[in-house]
């Protein structure tokens, strides 16, 4: 990455080395940490008594070794999230699963998996309901040892969303509790035409969105925790673009470089 950074021409060659080799697995990636890379398989197993389970695999592309895992009582739709306890210097998984009942509000779960014991433990009820187009949209990022979700307060069927009922949805991989972190006060009070989202920047964790088809705004919280909110850019899209690009697909073609733009 650092090579791609100083030199954004350069051309990568493919190394089968570094390849994870199973044909008989379909890997999709949870996350990365620390240079390990964290991967779930898509196809999950029934079990005589009609529970699952599914594998989990912790990779280390540059030793080319790896460890697998068997996750047990898992949904065909979970979502899952990787990260690191600081205070127990353990990865873990962290494994959510949503339903809808008979009227169509949504109901959570959560567990934690520890990779170092294979241990599966419930958390408190997740305290704040992410709507499903969330989910598949990667809007949960790892930072020093916490796993954070923007989420809506109060979701329920055919609710109306307002940012009011937006917040930040921390847990800690330590304590395996949640803060609640409140988004920054003063941009648009309406909810924007795509939805906005956490990114992590030059180690911290940053709040993104679009501001009346003009702007792309970000928000940066400079210690984590805190609430100390800087709003960090505020970039018109004229200025980036000759031509109007969605934005919905903005903030995957935004890069760094530097200290700035």
């Amino acid at each position: 990455m650092s090579l791609l950074l100083k030199n954004p021409s350069t051309t990568i060659q493919y190394d089968p080395y570094f390849g994870l080799n199973e044909d008989y697995r379909r890997w999709r990636v949870i996350g990365s940490c620390n240079g390990l890379i964290c991967l779930f398989d898509l196809y999950y197993k029934l079990t005589s008594d009609h529970s699952s389970s599914r594998h989990l695999c912790l990779w280390n592309p540059a030793t080319r070794t790896q460890s697998e895992f068997v996750l047990a009582s898992s949904h065909k739709y979970d979502e899952f999230s990787f990260g690191y306890d600081n205070l127990r210097g353990t990865y873990k998984v962290v494994v959510y699963h949503i339903e809808h009942d008979d009227v169509g509000d949504a109901i959570s779960e959560m567990k934690i998996f520890s990779l170092s014991d294979n241990y599966l433990i419930n958390i408190q009820c997740f305290p704040a309901v992410v709507p499903v187009s969330f989910l598949f949209s990667s809007r949960r990022r790892h930072l020093s040892g916490t796993i954070n979700w923007l989420v809506v307060q109060d979701y329920y069927y055919n609710s109306i969303i307002t940012m009011e009922k937006y917040v930040i949805l921390s847990l800690n991989l330590s304590t395996e509790t949640f803060t609640r972190l409140l988004l920054p006060r003063g941009f648009d009070d309406e909810v924007p035409n795509y939805q906005p989202r956490l990114v992590v920047l030059m180690d911290c964790l940053c709040f993104c969105y679009d501001f009346q088809n003009t702007h792309f705004v970000i928000w940066q919280m400079k210690d984590f925790g805190e609430e100390s909110w800087i709003q960090l850019y505020k970039v018109g899209y004229k200025t980036l673009f000759s031509t109007l690009i969605p934005t919905n697909h903005l903030f995957s073609s935004l890069k760094f470089k530097g200290q700035g733009l």
